[in-house]
């Protein structure tokens, strides 16, 4: 296997001071020249007839915590794919600094460790570096070069999840920072931002049918902010960021969106989205879900932002979810859709600490917290996918200062 340049130097510090340069310096969008010709939004997003049935709670639920194979990991993504699913994180050595793993499991409760290919201890990833597609599953991250400093995508593909191959160097995947990835039936799409000496602003969007040839999308032209993720569907594709203002005290949304990745149109500033800052997305068969926070948080007056959820019919005009009293004390971290229902997951407060939580919903509009159990105590659940078994969420358990990577799987409940 062809391994990634030898002059390449370990990313994470330098990204995540990147990324909050960019976060504090991006510009607000405003209504920039879009490429292709999207059609118009329309003035709002109309509201389902009749109220989402309720939806029949999990309550079944096991957690896999201190296994070898996790060791100290920080899980950030998961797929289906592989011999069932495929997760990708970073692990910490006795000495140096962490490095990207990658792990698979067939249940989502017993996982290995796979022996990480050369160069990706020099990676970059993050929560949407895995995307599986028709040919198989994509890690994409980015490198950066040790002697010049340069910036550059770095696709991998795998058909079973076990074996990975490096995509061979290719012009449009340099000055790149990946910050998201996801497939059609078609295709695999990538996001992220151009990577410039000290900021990383406005998007980059690259396609591939095989996950190993790369296409870069023309850069949109006026088009700022940095993009964290994407999410493709029947409906189409939305990238999507969050812009801070005055140092994140305020933090609104950012969204860009498409037909099919090859032309991409801003979507204007509008007021249901004022404060609001998106945590991931998903496309269901309703259009898009959109799980995160609304609100001003300043830490010297303890104001707080309070969870939230959104859905989309087309990604352009958005509609909050009706009961804020469902997310009371949350913390939303992923959204996932599967079966005709939708799926959050994060944490609630629990006195000093944490419980991990899975909201449902049959609309996005209305949700119902799954029963409490006693396999969410002191964790945290930040994405979360549906494999073989089912449901299978990924987080940690423990405390600030200590915490362990936790993988928990239950059966998905049966649509009403």
């Amino acid at each position: 296997m062809n391994g990634t340049a030898t002059a390449r130097s370990h990313a994470w510090g330098a990204a995540l001071a990147l990324g909050l340069i960019a976060s504090a310096c991006a510009a607000t969008p405003g209504e920039s020249p879009s490429v292709g010709t999207p059609s118009a939004p329309p003035t709002a997003t109309s509201e389902p007839a009749t109220p989402s049935a309720d939806v029949s709670p999990l309550t079944d639920w096991s957690v896999a915590t201190g296994q070898a194979a996790l060791g100290r990991a920080t899980l950030s993504g998961i797929v289906a794919g592989g011999p069932g699913l495929v997760a990708i994180g970073a692990v910490q050595p006795p000495a140096g600094e962490p490095a990207v793993a990658l792990f698979v499991s067939p249940d989502g409760l017993s996982w290995s460790q796979l022996a990480v290919p050369l160069g990706f201890t020099s990676w970059l990833a993050g929560p949407g570096s895995l995307a599986a597609g028709p040919s198989g599953v994509v890690a994409i991250g980015s490198v950066r070069d040790a002697e010049t400093g340069a910036w550059s995508a770095s696709p991998w593909l795998s058909a079973d999840g076990q074996e990975w191959r490096p995509a061979d160097p290719q012009a449009g995947l340099g000055g790149i920072i990946v910050t998201g990835a996801s497939a059609t039936s078609e295709r695999f799409v990538a996001v992220g931002c151009r990577a410039l000496e000290t900021v990383c602003l406005g998007l980059v969007a690259l396609l591939s049918r095989d996950g190993l040839a790369w296409t870069r999308v023309p850069d949109l032209p006026g088009a700022e902010g940095l993009p964290q993720g994407v999410a493709a569907g029947g409906q189409g594709l939305v990238a999507w960021g969050n812009d801070c203002v005055d140092v994140c005290g305020v933090v609104h949304v950012l969204l860009w969106t498409s037909t099919d990745g090859t032309a991409w149109a801003v979507v204007p500033s509008a007021p249901e989205l004022e404060e609001a800052a998106f945590a991931a997305v998903a496309a269901w068969s309703g259009g898009f879900v959109a799980v995160g926070s609304e609100g001003h948080r300043d830490e010297l007056t303890g104001e707080s932002s309070s969870a939230a959820a959104w859905v989309s019919t087309d990604g352009r005009s958005w509609t909050r979810a009706r009961d804020a009293d469902a997310f009371e004390g949350a913390t939303l971290n992923g959204v996932l859709a599967s079966g005709g229902l939708l799926f959050a997951v994060g944490s609630v407060v629990d006195g000093d600490f944490t419980r991990a939580a899975m909201w449902t919903s049959a609309d996005g509009l209305t949700w119902r917290r799954a029963p409490d159990t006693d396999a969410f105590d002191r964790g945290t659940m930040t994405r979360a996918a549906v494999g073989p078994a089912g449901l299978v969420a990924i987080g940690s358990v423990g405390t600030a200062d200590v915490s362990r990577p936790a993988v928990w799987a239950g059966p998905l409940p049966a649509v009403p």
